[in-house]
């Protein structure tokens, strides 16, 4: 399943400081993640092979066995659900400074994928819904479009 969305009050990116005074920031939870897809059936067997030729003539032998289906594919994984974020650092940015009466109110993460059904006739090996998503006042992800792990820089109270 696809990711979510994430939900963010404000972005800071570069080298400045940016202060923050008397300001309220409330963010929208974040998006739910997309649910897992099952995995598909085997495709079926090819026909088995011709009779065997010796000599130029054509052999009593009879064509061989059909050959077996393929195996189920395996189930996908729910996506992760998208953050909410009051502020989000980018890069190599400071944290802001907060100055008088600041309050920072992320939403919820958004709800991971679910797994996939049971497909197929097989049981699923391990669980593969999403992870829900974060919710922090203070975010931090790197500038060079890694992943940003779990983006905490300060978690919401």
């Amino acid at each position: 399943g696809a990711a979510g969305f994430g939900a963010f009050g404000g972005v800071v990116a570069g080298a400045c400081q940016v202060t923050v005074i008397d300001a309220e920031i409330r963010v929208s939870p974040g998006g739910d993640g997309g649910d897992a897809g099952s995995g598909a059936p085997g495709g079926d067997g090819m026909p088995g092979g011709e009779p065997g030729v010796a000599d130029g003539a054509l052999q009593a032998a009879g064509l061989g066995g059909h050959g077996g289906d393929g195996g189920c594919g395996g189930d996908g994984a729910g996506g992760p659900g998208g953050p909410s974020v009051g502020i989000l650092r980018v890069g190599e940015a400071p944290e802001p400074e907060l100055g008088g009466e600041v309050v920072i109110a992320p939403g919820g993460g958004g709800e991971g994928g679910a797994a996939a059904a049971e497909r197929c006739g097989h049981d699923q090996q391990a669980p593969n819904a999403g992870l829900p998503g974060a919710s922090l006042e203070i975010g931090c992800c790197p500038a060079d479009g890694s992943t940003c792990g779990d983006m905490s820089c300060r978690v919401a109270q």
